[in-house]
């Protein structure tokens, strides 16, 4: 099945040594700044959890996590649809708002994150090389 194997190709060209470590520590600890610390209350940064959906598949959304770490107004983190793990980067917020770009084997692109109503996490759209839209949508809450 050639999306078989080009998933594998993109797991491989999005894996590197830290990645290896079993995913819930990777994702909690590993990337994040808070070990064993208090949530964070500041928005974009911590441990997330929630859906990503890609617009050429619109029916079949696939978990996401997040671990992102803010400083200032600057944001850089990880995210696993449990393919890899995929490198947000370049974040910088702006009220509630964080533009970022974003990559994962061999891709890349744009993105903007809003903070949700409740204040207790994001939703947003990303896209594919200079675009911030046309890719998908993700949300997610922070983890308890």
């Amino acid at each position: 099945d050639p999306e078989v194997r080009a998933s594998h190709v993109l797991v491989a060209k999005s894996t590197n040594e830290s990645t290896l470590l079993p995913r819930r520590d990777h994702l909690q600890n590993a990337a994040s700044p808070h070990n064993g610390t208090a949530v964070p209350k500041q928005a974009f940064d911590g441990n997330y959890v929630g859906q990503l959906v890609q617009d050429i598949n619109p029916l079949e959304p696939v978990r996401v996590q997040f671990s992102l770490e803010r400083n200032g107004n600057h944001v850089t983190g990880t995210y696993s649809v449990g393919l890899g793990v995929g490198v947000i980067e370049d974040g910088t917020v702006s009220g509630n708002v964080l533009n970022f770009s974003w990559r994962w084997g061999g891709t890349y692109g744009y993105g903007v994150m809003r903070v949700t109503h409740d204040g207790r996490g994001f939703e947003g759209t990303w896209g594919f090389e200079e675009a911030k839209t046309g890719g998908g949508r993700w949300s997610a809450y922070r983890k308890p």
